[in-house]
C-alpha cells in the first residue's frame, strides 16, 4: 500500500519533497519515488482543465440561507460566516435556536420546530397538556386528561408481569359507572375464580368459596366479627353478651337472640312450660301444667292453664297425662205412659182418644225422649189449634209462650187438616203453651209456619184418625 508524506518539513513548503513510497506489506522491494511540492503545483495548471493561477477567493451562501463577509480575498484575508441559518434542503435545521430539551419535529422542507408538549432531558420523557400517545390507531392510547391523572384507553389491556403487579394506591376503582354488572375473573392453573358486582341487586356475588384467614367483620372493623380455627367458628360483638361459638353444628355462648332474628329473646325457659308468642317481644312460657290442666283461650289475653269443670251427671278424673270424663246418669230409664196423654183445642174443648193412646218415654240426666200413638174414631169437639196435654209433669221446664224446651216430629198423620186453611201437623214444639203440653205446627202453602187447626176430614177406611210421633225436651229439674 503506497505511503505519501513530505520531507523534511512537517508543514510542507515549496522546496519540500513529496515522497511516494511503494514499500508496502504486499511489495516491499519497490523503490521510493520523490518530487517537490513546487513541482506538483507547477503541474496543476497543465493537469486540471480550465486550471490556472488563483488570484482571488470569495464565498457565497447561495440558497443555503447562510451569509458570508470578508471576500473576495486577493492576497491574504478572512472570510466570515456572519449570519443566516442553514436551510433544511441543505442539511440544516432552518432555525437559529431550539427549545431546551424539546423534541424536534420535522416539517418537510420548512424549518424544524421543537415541541412545546414533548420534551426529553436525557432522563425523563415528558408529554405535556392533554396530548395522547397512540398505539396502532387512534383507539388505543395513553394520555393525561387532568393534572396528576393518567388514562389508558383500549378495548383490552393485558398486564403481563412475571411475578407481581403492584398498584401503589389507596383506592382502585372498577367499572365505567354504567348499568351493567362488573366482573373480576381470576385465572388460575386448574380453576378460575369470579367476583361479580351485581349492579341491579346491589351486592357482590362470589363464584366460589370464601376463606378468611383470621376475622370476617360485619359493618365495620371493631364491631361484630366471625373468626375460626378450622374446627370452631366464633361470632363476637353485639350479637351476644359473650362470644357465640359454632362447633359441629351446635351454637353456644349466645344469649337472648331476638325474636326478630329468629330467636326466643330469652336465655331460659320454664321446664315443661308451654311457649306463648308475644309479637316481636320475647317468648313467654307458662308454668308446667299439673295433672289434667289444659291451655284454655281468653279473648284479648294470653291463654291460661286450667282444669275442666264437670257438668251435671258428669265426673272428670285427672291423672298424669290422662283426663277421664264419665257420665254419672247411668243407663236410660224407660217409663210406660199408656192412657195418659190427651188433647185440647187452643180455643175450647178437650178430648181423650177413644181407640188408643199409648206412649213411653226414656230419661237420662236432664233429657227426656218420648214416643206416642193416638187413635180415635168419634168426634172430639175441640176448637182451635191442636194441643197435646198431660205430658209427664217432671219432663218439661220451664213454661212460657216464648220458651221452647224441646221439639216433636210427627211420624204418622191420617187425614187431619189436609186443606190450606187447616194445615196438617208435621212438627211440634214442647213447653210453649204449658209446662206439660205440646203444640203441633206445619207449613202453609205460602211456606209460613202456622199452628195446625183441628179438623177431621175424610177418615181412613176403618173410620179412625191416627196421630203419632216422637218428642224430646229438658226435664223440669234442669
Amino acid at each position: 500500500m503506497p505511503i505519501i508524506y513530505t520531507y523534511p518539513s512537517a508543514t510542507p513548503v515549496t522546496d519540500d519533497l513529496l515522497l511516494i513510497s511503494d514499500v508496502s506489506v504486499t511489495d516491499p522491494v519497490k523503490a521510493t519515488r520523490k518530487c517537490t511540492i513546487g513541482s506538483i503545483v507547477s503541474l496543476v495548471g497543465a493537469l486540471v482543465p480550465g486550471g490556472g493561477t488563483v488570484t482571488s477567493v470569495d464565498v457565497s451562501g447561495g440558497t443555503s440561507g447562510l451569509v458570508f463577509t470578508g471576500g473576495a480575498i486577493t492576497t491574504t484575508g478572512t472570510i466570515t460566516l456572519s449570519s443566516g441559518q442553514l436551510v433544511v434542503a441543505n442539511g440544516g435545521t432552518g432555525v437559529a435556536t431550539l427549545t431546551s430539551n424539546g423534541v424536534l419535529v420535522g416539517n418537510g422542507t420548512s424549518a424544524i420546530t421543537s415541541s412545546s408538549n414533548l420534551s426529553f432531558d436525557d432522563t425523563d420523557l415528558t408529554l405535556a397538556g392533554a396530548g395522547k400517545m397512540e398505539f396502532r390507531d387512534t383507539n388505543s392510547y395513553i394520555h393525561s386528561n387532568a393534572s396528576n391523572d393518567l388514562e389508558i384507553v383500549a378495548t383490552d389491556i393485558t398486564l403481563n408481569a412475571a411475578t407481581l403487579v403492584d398498584l401503589q394506591s389507596d383506592a382502585v376503582h372498577f367499572g365505567e359507572g354504567g348499568d351493567t354488572d362488573i366482573v373480576l375473573t381470576f385465572n388460575g392453573n386448574t380453576s378460575t375464580g369470579v367476583l361479580t358486582w351485581m349492579e341491579d341487586e346491589d351486592h357482590f356475588l362470589v363464584g366460589d368459596d370464601i376463606v378468611v384467614a383470621e376475622r370476617l367483620y360485619i359493618d365495620d372493623e371493631g364491631g361484630e366479627y366471625i373468626s375460626g380455627n378450622g374446627t370452631t367458628a366464633t361470632m363476637t360483638g353485639a350479637w351476644a353478651s359473650a362470644n357465640m361459638t359454632i362447633t359441629g353444628g351446635s351454637v353456644t355462648n349466645i344469649t337472648d337472640l331476638l325474636v326478630a332474628d329468629g330467636g326466643t329473646g330469652v336465655s331460659t325457659l320454664t321446664d315443661g312450660g308451654i311457649l306463648l308468642g308475644s309479637g316481636a317481644a320475647a317468648i313467654t312460657a307458662t308454668a308446667q301444667p299439673t295433672n289434667g290442666q289444659v291451655l284454655i283461650g281468653r279473648t284479648g289475653s294470653d291463654p291460661a292453664l286450667n282444669t275442666l269443670t264437670a257438668g251435671a251427671n258428669i265426673t272428670i278424673t285427672n291423672a298424669s297425662g290422662v283426663i277421664t270424663i264419665a257420665s254419672t246418669a247411668g243407663t236410660p230409664s224407660k217409663v210406660n205412659y199408656d192412657n195418659q196423654l190427651a188433647f185440647r183445642g187452643g180455643t175450647s174443648g178437650t178430648y181423650s182418644p177413644n181407640v188408643s193412646r199409648t206412649a213411653q218415654y226414656w230419661f237420662l240426666g236432664d233429657y227426656v225422649y218420648m214416643e206416642f200413638y193416638m187413635e180415635w174414631s168419634s168426634a172430639h169437639g175441640c176448637v182451635g189449634t191442636i194441643i197435646m196435654t198431660n205430658l209427664p209433669s217432671t219432663g218439661v221446664s220451664p213454661t212460657g209462650a216464648n220458651v221452647e224446651q224441646g221439639s216433636c216430629l210427627v211420624t204418622r198423620n191420617d187425614y187431619m187438616g189436609t186443606n190450606a186453611g187447616a194445615p196438617a201437623p208435621l212438627t211440634g214444639r214442647v213447653g210453649v203453651t204449658g209446662a206439660n203440653e205440646l203444640i203441633f205446627r206445619n207449613h202453609t202453602v205460602e211456606g209460613l209456619i202456622e199452628d195446625s187447626i183441628w179438623t177431621d176430614i175424610n177418615p181412613e177406611a176403618g173410620g179412625n184418625y191416627v196421630l203419632s210421633g216422637t218428642a224430646q225436651w229438658l226435664r223440669a229439674s234442669a
